[in-house]
C-alpha cells in the first residue's frame, strides 16, 4: 500500500526538524515523504536537503513563491502516480506520534475506510505545556445516516486537512474549486469537508495521534482582507455538505451550525483588537461591519438575543474595545463606532437615535454602557 506524507514549509527552520523526525520515527516505515519549500528565506532549504541526502524516502520540492495551497499540486501528482494509495498532510510545526501511520492504516483496513481521522493534542510552542486535547473516547464509523445524526460529534474532526489519512482514489474525485477562492484561513476546512462529502465510509479513531503546536503569531491570529468572506463561505459549504449527505439541514444541525458560526465570529473579531496589527481604526471597524452586518450574523444576533453568551463573547468585548480607542473622541471615529453598535444591537433605535449615540460616544461613553446594559436587560 502506497502511503504518502506531504509537508509544505515557509521559513520553518525553527520547527521543521521536529516535524521531519516525527515522520522518520514512524513504526510503519514504508512511506514516501514529500517536503516542499515555499520560497523560504531562512535555513529551511538546507534542512530539507540535509534530510533528503540521508533518507531516500524524502522527496524534496522547491516552489518559486509562497503559495499556501501548493499542496494541491502534490495531491494531484500523487493521485496520478499512486492512485490506490493514501495521502496525509503534516504542517511544518507539528508532529505525529510514532504509531500514527501504523494505527491509522490498521484502522482503515479493519473498517474499509476512505478517510481515517484521529484526535490531536494542542501544545504551547513556547512553554511546551499541553493546552488541551480534541479526541473521541471510542472509535466512530460514519456511513449513511451517521453523517447526519452524528454531525455535531464529528464536525470538529472535519475542520482541517491534518490528522488524517485520505484515500487518493477519493481525493481524485474532488475538484477543490472552492478552496482556490479561500485565504490561507479556512481553506483546509473546505478541503476536508469536500473529501468527507464524497466519502461513503469515514472513521475517527479514539485518542490522539497528532501533536499541534500553537504560537500567538500563528495564521489563526493574523488578519487577512478576505477573512470575513471565509467565515461565510465555510458556513455555506458546510450546509451544502449536509444537504448532499442528508437532503436537508435538520433543526438539530441548524442549531449546531449557529454555534459554529458564532464561534468563528467571536474568534475573528478579537484579532482586530490587537494593537500590534498594522491597521488603522477605520480599516478595523470596516472589517467589523463586514462581519456584523452580514445577514448570517444578523440572523445569529436574533437567535442568541436572550442568551447571556451574546454579551459575554461578542458584544461587550467589541464595545469595550471601541470605547477605549482615541479615535472615538473624533467625530468620524464616533460615527464608525455608532455604526458598529447599531449593527450589534439591531433594536437600539427603540431606546435612542444614532445622533444621540454619537454625541454620547464623544462626551459621555459611560452613558453608552448604561444604555446598552438596559438594552440587554430588556432582551430587545
Amino acid at each position: 500500500m502506497d502511503v504518502i506524507i506531504h509537508t509544505q514549509v515557509y521559513n520553518g527552520e525553527k520547527t521543521l526538524r521536529r516535524t521531519i523526525e516525527s515522520v522518520l520515527k514512524q513504526t510503519y516505515t514504508d512511506f514516501l515523504y514529500y517536503i516542499s519549500d515555499n520560497a523560504s528565506t531562512d535555513g529551511t532549504v538546507d534542512i530539507i536537503k540535509e534530510y533528503a541526502a540521508k533518507d531516500k524516502r524524502i522527496i524534496p520540492g522547491y516552489n518559486e513563491t509562497n503559495e499556501f495551497y501548493a499542496y494541491h499540486d502534490n495531491v494531484r501528482h500523487c493521485c496520478h502516480k499512486h492512485p490506490d494509495g493514501y495521502w496525509a498532510m503534516l504542517d511544518a510545526d507539528d508532529e505525529y506520534v510514532p504509531e500514527f501511520l501504523e494505527k491509522m492504516l490498521a484502522f482503515i483496513n479493519e473498517y474499509d475506510l476512505e478517510i481515517a481521522a484521529c484526535g490531536f493534542t494542542a501544545i504551547n510552542e513556547e512553554s511546551g505545556q499541553i493546552i488541551g486535547e480534541r479526541t473521541l473516547p471510542e472509535n466512530m464509523i460514519l456511513t449513511d445516516e451517521a453523517f447526519c445524526e452524528d454531525f455535531s460529534k464529528y464536525h470538529t474532526f472535519m475542520r482541517n486537512v491534518c490528522a488524517k489519512l485520505f484515500s487518493l482514489k477519493l481525493l481524485s474525485k474532488c475538484t477543490f474549486e472552492t478552496v482556490k477562492r479561500m485565504p490561507s484561513y479556512g481553506g483546509d476546512t473546505i478541503f476536508a469537508t469536500e473529501a468527507f462529502g464524497n466519502a461513503k465510509r469515514v472513521g475517527i479513531i479514539e485518542g490522539s495521534l497528532h501533536n499541534v503546536y500553537y504560537l500567538p503569531t500563528s495564521i489563526s491570529t493574523k488578519w487577512e482582507p478576505n477573512r470575513a468572506d471565509s467565515i461565510h463561505i465555510r458556513d455555506d459549504f458546510t450546509r451544502e455538505f449536509l444537504i448532499k449527505k442528508c437532503g436537508t439541514v435538520s433543526p438539530k444541525n441548524e442549531n449546531f451550525l449557529h454555534g459554529v458560526y458564532f464561534g468563528s465570529v467571536t474568534e475573528s473579531l478579537p484579532i482586530l483588537f490587537n494593537p500590534l496589527l498594522d491597521m488603522g481604526f477605520s480599516a478595523r471597524t470596516g472589517y467589523m461591519k463586514d462581519i456584523l452586518l452580514h445577514e448570517k450574523t444578523q440572523e445569529l444576533l436574533k437567535a442568541y438575543a436572550k442568551e447571556s453568551i451574546l454579551d459575554e463573547k461578542l458584544r461587550l468585548p467589541v464595545v469595550d474595545w471601541l470605547l477605549s480607542q482615541e479615535d472615538c473622541k473624533t467625530q468620524d471615529g464616533a460615527e464608525q463606532a455608532a455604526d458598529i453598535l447599531f449593527a450589534m444591537y439591531p433594536r437600539l433605535t427603540d431606546l435612542t437615535g444614532r445622533d444621540e449615540v454619537i454625541r454620547l460616544i464623544l462626551y459621555s461613553p459611560q452613558i453608552v454602557i448604561q444604555i446598552l446594559t438596559e438594552y440587554s436587560n430588556l432582551s430587545l
